[in-house]
């Protein structure tokens, strides 16, 4: 899937031994998109949950990066030696949101893509979908609300509620997300980080209901700094930050 590339190791900050960089301390730019998008970011996160009764253990990571009108997100999820899986999404930056173009889902050694263009999403097995206006994906979804929530297309007062149209790996589905409050977060390595909290309603589908919940995080550009979700009664998920690097 061609797209923006990492940026070089070593020239980041590194918000667990900083302050954290915030919108308003990037260089000035000419380029609009520079003051409505975050800046490349990696995130870090401890992963815990528990599954049948047993405790789970792993890693996440959150990747943004942007050159010029393209951009690539990317979630990582690894569970070792139970699960790994990633979601990549790749497409157009504009001031008003993404434009995904193609969504992968790679879960071991299976990749399963979806292709979005201006009509239809086509999923991996064939199938094709009418395209939602607005479309996102798995991976964009946490940079296009925080994107909403940055400019004020989605309001942030608690009770508020922002629809999405969602492509998953076989569907495409239409998510509400509710303002559940504005709270304080205490993390390990980056102290304590004001955030607003969003819970996503519960979806359910032939595998059981789904819950999550998001806490974007102001200081950091509305970068997710904490999910969690819950699936039925059986497991849970939650991930935590632990290191930031924006440049």
């Amino acid at each position: 899937m061609p797209g923006p590339q990492p940026a070089g190791n070593g020239t980041g900050n590194t918000a667990g031994n900083t302050a954290g960089p915030t919108a308003g301390n990037a260089a000035p730019s000419g380029d609009p998109l520079d003051r409505h998008w975050p800046v490349d970011t990696r995130i870090t996160y401890k992963l815990t949950g528990l599954f049948r009764g047993g405790p789970l253990y792993g890693t996440a990571k959150v990747q943004w990066l942007r050159q010029g009108g393209m951009y690539q997100a990317r979630v990582e999820l690894s569970v070792s030696p139970f699960f790994n899986a990633a979601y990549t999404s790749q497409g157009q930056v504009t001031l008003q949101g993404l434009i995904p173009q193609a969504f992968e889902d790679t879960r071991g050694s299976r990749r399963r893509l979806t292709r979005i263009t201006d009509k239809e999403v086509v999923q991996y097995d064939g199938r094709s979908f009418e395209r939602p206006p607005g479309v996102q994906d798995l991976a964009s979804q946490f940079i296009e609300i925080g994107h909403r929530f940055r400019t004020g297309q989605a309001p942030t007062a608690p009770g508020s509620t922002l629809t999405l149209p969602l492509v998953r790996p076989g569907a495409v589905e239409t998510w509400t997300y509710d303002v559940f409050a504005h709270e304080a977060l205490r993390t390990p390595r980056l102290g304590e980080l004001d955030t607003v909290r969003v819970t996503p309603r519960p979806f359910t589908n032939a595998r059981g209901t789904l819950a999550s919940e998001i806490w974007f995080a102001p200081r950091l550009q509305y970068m997710p700094v904490r999910l969690k979700m819950t699936f039925g009664e059986e497991a849970w998920v939650e991930l935590l930050v632990e290191t930031i690097e924006q440049r």
